[in-house]
């Protein structure tokens, strides 16, 4: 596990609950979908063992940004997401997001080089109200409802958010 952070199988299960629980509580569910930009040019500009070391000092600097409660996961090579279901409403979600980008203002020392990457994050905000399931950028309702046989959201769960998020993408 390059940079410690729970993986995909590990969010997907972890958002299955925290999404059922918002239910209960008809509260916010915050997921953030991060993508780095820039990256690609590091890792096959400067080569894979750079690219590797620049995506720890990433995870460790977004770890600054997880709270008691809340995860941060690595989903795929330059994909991280935030699942935040704690904060109380949209504003807050807009406040993290902007918190999160301003992280990737400073350069990353990476092996003495000092290396400027930026991040494009996603954020539909699954709000509760009323037991109604909408979101704060008018996307269409997230397909948790649909499942099949045994009860399994089709296909991942990640999949899903990754597609909504990106489709937020600021």
């Amino acid at each position: 596990m390059l940079t410690g952070l729970p993986n995909r199988a590990s969010l997907d299960a972890r958002l299955e609950r925290e999404y059922r629980k918002s239910l209960k509580r008809q509260s916010p569910l915050t997921v953030m979908y991060l993508d780095l930009d820039g990256f690609k040019t590091v890792n096959d500009g400067l080569g894979h063992p750079v690219g590797n070391r620049m995506l720890v000092a990433v995870a460790k600097r977004l770890r600054q940004y997880v709270a008691a409660g809340d995860m941060l996961a690595r989903v795929g090579g330059d994909e991280f997401i935030f699942l935040l279901p704690h904060l109380p409403h949209h504003d807050a979600a807009a406040e993290a997001a902007k918190n999160i980008l301003e992280a990737f203002e400073s350069p990353f020392d990476i092996d003495g080089k000092m290396l400027h990457i930026s991040t494009s994050i996603g954020s539909p905000v699954v709000a509760q109200t009323l037991g109604a399931r909408r979101n704060c950028c008018n996307m269409p309702t997230w397909p948790w409802r649909a499942r099949n046989a045994r009860g399994a959201i089709p296909g991942s769960g990640i999949k899903v958010v990754a597609t909504r998020a990106r489709a937020s993408m600021y």
